[in-house]
C-alpha cells in the first residue's frame, strides 16, 4: 500500500491550534494567527502519529507532501 501524507493542516499545525477544533484552527489561519507562519513550532495535528505509525506496522509505503 502507498500512502501520500499532506503534511500542513493536515498531519502539522501550527502550534497555537493546540486544543482547538478544526474550525477554530481555520479561524486562526483566516486571521493571520502569529504562530501560523512560525513553520519551525509546527506540531502534529491530534493523533496524526498514531495513524502514520499504524499505517507504517501495516506496512504502508508513505510519502510526504509538504
Amino acid at each position: 500500500m502507498k500512502i501520500m501524507i499532506f503534511l500542513h493542516g493536515t498531519a502539522i499545525m501550527h502550534k497555537n491550534g493546540f486544543g482547538k477544533t478544526p474550525e477554530e484552527r481555520s479561524q486562526q489561519i483566516e486571521e493571520n494567527e502569529t504562530s501560523v507562519n512560525q513553520y519551525e513550532d509546527y506540531i502534529p495535528v491530534d493523533d496524526a502519529v498514531s495513524k502514520l505509525i499504524k499505517l507504517q506496522q501495516q506496512g504502508a509505503e508513505k510519502s510526504y507532501l509538504s
